[in-house]
């Protein structure tokens, strides 16, 4: 016989069963799904990044231990300046201490000396950039003495002229280097006249007595230049 019970149950069951499903349950199912495709897309992507950055960390070690490399010796570069730096300071302080010097009417200021400074430093570095210039015209005096004994007498000439020149460009100017070779050079030409008065007392042909006989009216006249200044 069948109980009360197993009847209920048996009633419940087939009640349960004739319902309806719920509207939502396949969207529901729907995003479920898309939820586990997303999760494994995502999780391949990021195994693909990872051995895609793997394969680049492997190709471009060298260069990574080149960067290595370089960082350490720039920050040991950098400390060493740095120490260096340091080191200076104390020096820095006494120079500019060296700069209050003391003068005969009192002390000098540290502007007055940085101005005094930077003046010096200009006309140093104005001779600098006139390197070239300045040996050349200190190679004028060896240059005519060379001219001299290899009888070139027109160029020998040509430079006691241009040192004519130079007295007269700097006549009021006080250049100890133009002074000096200037000096040098009426020297020299005071052995060209020795040399070609010495010509003269020799057996010399007619073209070298017309030579040395023009080469010494020249002469004359520019020492006669030199004393109408």
């Amino acid at each position: 016989p069948i109980s009360i019970y197993t009847l209920l149950l048996r009633h419940r069951t087939r009640f349960l069963f004739s319902l309806p499903s719920p509207p939502h349950s396949e969207t529901i199912m729907t995003s479920i799904e898309s939820d586990i495709d997303e999760r494994v897309i995502t999780k391949a992507a990021l195994d693909a990044a990872t051995t895609n950055l793997s394969t680049l960390c492997a190709t471009h070690a060298p260069t990574f231990v080149a960067v290595e490399r370089r960082s350490t010796l720039l920050a040991s570069s950098l400390s060493k300046l740095l120490s260096s730096v340091d080191n200076l300071t104390p020096k820095v302080a006494l120079a500019a201490q060296s700069l209050e010097t003391e003068s005969g009417s009192g002390t000098t200021s540290t502007a007055s000396s940085l101005a005094s400074l930077a003046e010096r430093h200009r006309l140093r570095r104005r001779t600098l950039l006139q390197h070239s210039s300045l040996l050349e015209l200190l190679e004028l005096p060896s240059l005519m003495d060379a001219c001299v004994r290899s009888n070139l007498y027109e160029e020998a000439l040509n430079i006691s002229t241009f040192a004519n020149t130079l007295e007269r460009r700097h006549a009021g100017e006080s250049y100890q280097v133009v002074t000096n070779v200037v000096k040098e050079v009426r020297m020299r030409e005071m052995d060209l006249r020795r040399h070609l008065i010495q010509r003269l007392r020799g057996d010399v042909t007619m073209p070298q007595c017309l030579e040395v006989v023009t080469a010494l009216r020249r002469l004359n006249g520019v020492e006669l230049e030199r004393r109408g200044r």
